[in-house]
């Protein structure tokens, strides 16, 4: 569906690096101003490994994505498992 309304993201970050790995987790709630019960909400965790170069590394997590008004024919709370090369430079 088309939605075309303003929201107000609200979201906290918590990380942990140790000397080998690093862990994060993320939580946002996104709500819309017009009406409360349609919002939004997502919850990440993963832990990011460093490989042989400092700049690439390995991202391993799950998301848990909810939604107060899904679309029609689709479920309000999904979980997503992934894996990811990640390259950093500075």
């Amino acid at each position: 569906d088309n939605v075309n309304s303003a929201g107000l993201d609200i979201g906290l970050e918590h990380s942990l690096e140790l000397k080998s790995f690093s862990i994060v987790t993320r939580i946002s709630y996104v709500p819309a101003f017009e009406d409360f019960s349609d919002y939004r909400a997502v919850h990440e965790t993963f832990i990011q490994l460093p490989l042989a170069s400092p700049s690439w590394k390995l991202r391993l997590g799950v998301v848990n994505d909810y939604t107060g008004r899904p679309a029609v024919g689709r479920r309000h709370h999904d979980t997503t498992y992934y894996s990811r090369l990640v390259l950093s430079w500075k």
